[in-house]
C-alpha cells in the first residue's frame, strides 16, 4: 500500500474510532497527520493543535499525548515516522506547557533505551537516517534527564547561584547535554548526504538551539564556578578543586565549539555572541592546585595517608613508610 494512502487510512481509523473520546480523536489525528510518511518536518498548523492541547490541564489528555509518542516510539519501523515523532516530542518539550513535561517526565527512559538501536534498512537513505535518529534520541534523552533533574526552564538565574554540590554535579550533566547536541547538530555528513524535504536540517535547527541556551546556562555559571575555587582551594578542598578545574576547561571547550560554528548552521539562532572563557583561568587554576599540593598541609596530609596504610602492611612496607616520615 503506497504510503500516502496508508497515511489516509490511518487518519480516518483514529478520526472514527469507537474507543476514544471527541477530544482524543482530534488529538489522534492531529499526531496522525504531523508523524506521516511525508519526507519534511512536521506540519506547522497539526503541531499547533497539539501544542494547545499539552496546555490542558486534563491529565488523562496528556496522558493520552504521551501513549501516542510512544506507541510510535516502540513499534514504529518507518525511519521518516519515527524521525518526525522525535521532531514532535522535541517541540512538546521545547514549547509545549507544563501539564505534558510534568507527565512526560515522570518515566522516558525506556522510549530513548529502545531507540539505542533503531535501524531501518530500507534503502541507503533509510540507514542514514536512523543513524542520525539514534544520535538525535540520545541528544533527547540527556535533555530530558537535565530538565527533569533540575529546574532550569522555571529558574533561568539558577546557574548563577549554583553551590559547590550544585556546581559539581550539574554543570557535567549539562555539558553532556551540549556535547550530544552538538554533534547532531554539527554534523555534516548528515546534513549533505540525507535530509529529504529538510526533516534533518529542520531537527538540527532545534538541537542547535538547545544547545545556544545550555552554553548561556553555563556561561552564566562560569565565574560562580571560578569564585567558588579560588575561594576554596586548600588540602581539605583538593578533590573538588581538580573537579571544578576540569568543568571549567570542559566548558570553555564547549563554549568555543559552539561560538566557532557558521552562522548559516544556527538559522535565526545565530547573532548572539558567546564569551569564550579565558584560558588564562584554566592555568591560574592548575597553578594554584599545584601549589596546594606542595603545601605542608597536603604533605602531612599525604604522609599520614601513608601512615594509615602502613598500619595493615607488612614489617617491609611499615620500614619504607617510617623512612618516608623521618
Amino acid at each position: 500500500m503506497p504510503r500516502s494512502i496508508a497515511d489516509r487510512v490511518h487518519e480516518n481509523l483514529k478520526r472514527f474510532s469507537p474507543g476514544s473520546s471527541p477530544v482524543q480523536r482530534k488529538v489522534d489525528v492531529a499526531f496522525v497527520k504531523s508523524t506521516n510518511h511525508d519526507d519534511g518536518p512536521p506540519k506547522d498548523k497539526h503541531v499547533r493543535k497539539l501544542l494547545a492541547v499539552s496546555e490542558e490541564e486534563d491529565r488523562g489528555l496528556q496522558v493520552h499525548l504521551i501513549r501516542q509518542v510512544e506507541r510510535n516510539v516502540l513499534q514504529g519501523t518507518d525511519c521518516v515516522v519515527v524521525a518526525k515523532t522525535l521532531v514532535l516530542l522535541h517541540k512538546l518539550l521545547r514549547e509545549g506547557g507544563s501539564a505534558f513535561k510534568e507527565n512526560f517526565y515522570k518515566g522516558f527512559s525506556h522510549l530513548f533505551d529502545h531507540l539505542c538501536n533503531f535501524k531501518d534498512d530500507a534503502s541507503r537513505m533509510s540507514w542514514q537516517l536512523s543513524t542520525f535518529i539514534r544520535a538525535y534520541s540520545a541528544f533527547l534523552h540527556q535533555r530530558c534527564i537535565l530538565y527533569s533533574s533540575y529546574p532550569y526552564e522555571q529558574d533561568e538565574s539558577r546557574p548563577a547561584d549554583l553551590d559547590t554540590q550544585g556546581l559539581l554535579s550539574e554543570l557535567p550533566c549539562m555539558q553532556k547535554a551540549i556535547d550530544l547536541g552538538l554533534q547532531v547538530g554539527v554534523s555534516t555528513d548528515v546534513v549533505e548526504a540525507m535530509s529529504p524535504g529538510g526533516l534533518q536540517g529542520y531537527a538540527q535547527h532545534l538541537v542547535l538551539g538547545d544547545v545556544l541556551t545550555l552554553c548561556l546556562f553555563m556561561m552564566k555559571a562560569i565565574p560562580t564556578l571560578v569564585e567558588t575555587f579560588f575561594r576554596n582551594c586548600s588540602p581539605a578542598y583538593l578533590s573538588e578543586a581538580n573537579d571544578l578545574c576540569l568543568i571549567y576547561k570542559e566548558s570553555r571547550n564547549l563554549i568555543e565549539r559552539m561560538s566557532n560554528l557558521d552562522e548559516s548552521k544556527l538559522g535565526h539562532w545565530g547573532g548572539l555572541e558567546l564569551t569564550i572563557p579565558p584560558l588564562s583561568l584554566a592555568e591560574s587554576m592548575q597553578e594554584a592546585i599545584a601549589k596546594v599540593k606542595k603545601s605542608p598541609e597536603q604533605v602531612v596530609a599525604n604522609l599520614s595517608g601513608l601512615t594509615d596504610i602502613s598500619s595493615t602492611s607488612s614489617p617491609r612496607s611499615q620500614g619504607a613508610s617510617e623512612l618516608l616520615l623521618q
